[in-house]
Order: structure tokens, then C-alpha cells, then sequence
């Protein structure tokens, strides 16, 4: 199963000091959504990425675009 976004708000919010409501106001959240559900996408009953070491990388290539796109064209909303 994968992460909600709840649970990504709630660990980014931990690790960055924040509240989960600052998190919340970050623009494009929808994408972490989209990074977290992506390493369990599969049809037909396959999985797209089978493997914890497939899985790990779709996730991190996922973050990694969605991180520098939203670091080059916003500030985060807190000080």
C-alpha cells in the first residue's frame, strides 16, 4: 500500500520544523501525491517497478525532479 499524503505532510513537517498546516500551503503538493503513489503503479496485476531497488528509484528520481522544480520557482512559506 502506499503512503498517504498525510503521512508525507506530517514527516516533512518533522523534518523541516514546520507545521503540517505550513506544509499544506505549499504550492503543487498534489505532485508529492503523485511522486508517493507512483513506485506502486502496475496493470494487469504487474507491478511497473517490481522490487524494493526499482520501487526506490522511481521514488527518488519522482522527488528529486519534483524537489528542484519547486525550490527554483518558490520560497517556502515559512521563515
Amino acid at each position: 500500500m502506499a503512503p498517504c499524503l498525510a503521512d508525507y505532510v506530517a514527516a516533512a513537517a518533522e523534518v523541516l520544523g514546520a507545521s503540517e498546516d505550513q506544509i499544506e500551503r505549499l504550492p503543487q503538493l498534489t505532485l508529492a501525491e503523485s511522486a508517493l503513489a507512483s513506485p506502486f503503479a502496475g496493470f494487469g496485476g504487474e507491478d511497473a517497478y517490481p522490487g524494493l531497488e526499482l520501487k526506490g528509484r522511481c521514488c527518488l528520481s519522482g522527488w528529486s525532479a519534483t524537489t528542484r522544480s519547486q525550490t527554483e520557482t518558490s520560497a517556502p512559506p515559512w521563515p
